[in-house]
């Protein structure tokens, strides 16, 4: 008689934790720490998009001791990436404890991501599609997921209207974020390791693209009221923002940027 399935998670929640459980497992069978099995996890999504049959193949030899909590773990990835844009990998990899409080690296809670997302695309959005949307410390890429959430709440489609780009100085969450773009289906994508800092040097949005939205910490300022209000002349916050606005405006004929949205 077949072994009864577990049954799917009922919230994103209880995928987090679902997930969770089944990576302990993993690490258990495999006698690794969780960190590493985090990681085998990651390949393989990143394998499964890039159609690396060879990589594949040989992370399926390397866990075959725990194939089962590792195929169920990535069964319910991909299930709950149908059901809503939830960044489950974020919570995962907090909830094993991975995650260093000393170096800041706390994932904002999907609730606070989504009404930043509310609270700065707004309902008028760039008539130019797709919309380039650009976060230059984006951890596990939950602000380029909650803003593909408020896109879709919005009448957009996040697969056709909308471009990310992302970068990290963390490898390990340059790989969460293109595994949940290709969990998610979003294609039209563009993550880097590197300094964040240095993001405008690499962000060029080509010529169909509208540099739309920025997202950074809790405040929003508009292109000209960043360049002249003295508490955010010459950061380092807008002197990227700055080169990103001219970027954008050399693809303009007209020569205008669209407005940058701090988030």
């Amino acid at each position: 008689m077949a072994k009864a399935r577990p049954p799917f998670p009922a919230t994103p929640e209880a995928t987090v934790l679902e997930v969770a459980r089944r990576l302990e497992q993993a690490a258990n069978h495999l006698h690794m720490r969780y960190y590493e099995v985090f990681n085998l996890l990651l390949d393989a999504l990143i394998a499964l998009a890039e159609f690396d049959v060879a990589r594949v193949r040989e992370l399926n030899e390397a866990t075959m001791a725990a194939d089962v909590p590792l195929g169920e773990a990535l069964a319910m990835l991909v299930l709950e990436a149908e059901r809503s844009y939830y960044d489950v990998l974020g919570p995962v990899y907090m909830r094993l404890g991975q995650s260093e409080p000393r170096l800041g690296q706390f994932f904002t809670p999907w609730p606070v991501a989504v009404m930043m997302a509310r609270l700065n695309i707004g309902t008028v959005l760039p008539e130019i599609r797709p919309i380039s949307i650009l976060d230059p410390c984006c951890g596990s890429g939950v602000m380029l997921m909650a803003a593909c959430e408020v896109a879709r709440s919005l009448g957009l489609d996040p697969r056709r209207d909308l471009a990310l780009y992302g970068q990290d100085i963390d490898l390990v969450c340059v790989k969460m974020a293109r595994a949940n773009f290709w969990l998610h289906g979003v294609h039209r994508n563009a993550m880097e390791g590197a300094e964040s800092l240095s993001i405008a040097d690499h962000f060029t949005p080509a010529e169909d693209e509208a540099a739309s939205a920025v997202p950074l910490p809790a405040f929003s300022v508009g292109e000209q009221q960043a360049s002249t209000s003295p508490s955010f002349t010459g950061s380092s916050t807008v002197r990227v923002v700055d080169r990103v606005a001219r970027s954008s405006k050399k693809k303009r004929k007209d020569g205008r940027a669209e407005q940058l949205v701090l988030f």
